[in-house]
């Protein structure tokens, strides 16, 4: 049987999700604790170390656990084990991010021109790919806030190599492909950020350098976002563009053979009809994202799917869904679905995301109460170890109901410190 010898958040996630098969509310039952403690611990991973009596409860549970249950957890320690020590992540940070002199030139600390002769090869456009899937894998974890910065000074020194480098004519190809990628990842995290001013440029220039390098993936991912942001949670935006920008999206990837790409391109175009009120094309289009993604969890395993398209998940759909009946006036079904959809998120910005969601929803209901206690459990997220001030966006109606709300007063005087620290935009 495995042994533990210190219990983290991570030990523990692996324990309840994966050895157990318990979902959070289950899983604090068993402990006789409440959900919020079990997912702060989660959200911490390694960092949080759970009380002495908890390590030994832990300890107990595991001991009573079957066979099977034994070589679940087992395999998910070897499995996280060797993810681990494969790359160093602050070191991997330090290279891609700072621009090591080994992948990348030393004139590409600076946005100086190219020293002349300065040639670009297959080597930086990997490194260019390398980064744009590590701000994918790290977004998921702490959110777009932290990693802003890195994000836009990796495009900057990106687009120098495009403009100013010697390259032969196959790697200039490959070379804006993956710089309109690097734009995609500094695009996406400039909206969690909350800047959607820096993410719908950064996503044009992400289409542009599609169409100049032929890509359709590329020219799709592009889309797509640019459809997100068109609707916006907070009510701004325009639900008609979207729906061009979807419809645009889905006539190129017509020949792409993804089910989880079309899946992604039907869940965006149901929210869009949601919001302009047309229930039957929503049922239409949210039925046919989840034929298509029921269909890539048969057929598509993750390994074999683009990192940007891994998070296209039943789970995914299911926001979608409960998004588009939120438009449509159906609010106890959508916070229904949003609150089973929490339950299953394992990567801690997504599952902060679902939880303001619902508290948002929640509040719309008039349930203030409730919103105000999920929305608690997302703002300590937030305060811990998520940064994600569009999540923090959605509980603005959480925030207004809270103001004349007996109880109310811790919710929104953190949400306001919270709100104060980025610059009181929220």
């Amino acid at each position: 049987m495995p042994k533990v010898d210190t219990w983290t958040g991570a030990e523990a996630r692996l324990l309840r999700k994966v050895a157990l098969r318990m979902t959070v509310r289950e899983f604090a039952t068993e402990l006789g604790i409440s959900p919020r403690t079990v997912s702060k611990w989660e959200q911490a991973g390694s960092s949080r170390q759970p009380r002495p009596h908890f390590q030994a409860m832990f300890d107990t549970l595991l001991d009573r656990a079957d066979k099977a249950a034994h070589r679940r957890f087992a395999q998910a320690l070897a499995d996280r084990d060797s993810d681990d020590s494969g790359v160093d992540r602050r070191v991997f940070n330090k290279t891609l991010l700072g621009i090591s002199t080994l992948a990348l030139p030393a004139w590409a600390h600076t946005t100086s021109a190219t020293p002349a002769g300065m040639n670009v090869d297959k080597v930086h456009v990997q490194t260019l790919r390398a980064a744009a899937d590590w701000i994918r894998q790290r977004d998921q974890h702490v959110g777009g806030g932290v990693l802003l910065h890195q994000a836009a000074d990796c495009l900057t020194r990106a687009k120098a190599m495009l403009e100013t480098a010697t390259y032969t004519p196959e790697v200039g190809t490959a070379l804006m492909s993956a710089t309109g990628d690097l734009a995609l990842c500094a695009g996406w995290v400039a909206y969690d950020a909350d800047r959607e001013d820096l993410a719908r440029q950064w996503y044009s220039d992400a289409l542009a350098l599609a169409s100049e390098a032929g890509d359709d993936d590329l020219a799709v991912h592009a889309l797509q976002n640019a459809s997100l942001l068109a609707m916006s949670p907070t009510g701004t935006g325009s639900p008609s563009r979207a729906m061009q920008l979807t419809e645009r999206s889905r006539i190129i990837a017509r020949n792409i053979r993804s089910s989880r790409l079309h899946a992604l391109i039907a869940a965006r175009s149901a929210i869009a009809h949601a919001a302009m009120g047309d229930r039957p094309n929503f049922e239409r289009a949210i039925g046919t994202a989840w034929r298509e993604v029921e269909h890539a969890e048969g057929h598509e395993p993750p390994a074999d799917t683009a990192i940007w398209l891994q998070f296209v998940v039943p789970a995914e759909v299911r926001y979608h869904e409960a998004r588009g009946h939120a438009y449509l006036g159906d609010l106890d079904a959508a916070a229904a679905i949003y609150h089973a959809g929490a339950e299953e998120q394992p990567d801690p910005r997504n599952a902060t995301n679902y939880r303001a969601a619902l508290a948002s929803t929640l509040a719309d209901a008039g349930d203030t109460s409730t919103a105000i206690t999920e929305g608690v459990t997302v703002l300590s997220s937030l305060e811990e170890n998520v940064s994600s001030w569009r999540t923090l966006r959605r509980l603005e109606p959480v925030r207004e109901a809270a103001a004349n709300h007996r109880g109310g007063e811790e919710f929104h005087v953190r949400f306001d410190n919270l709100k104060a620290m980025n610059g009181g935009a929220a």
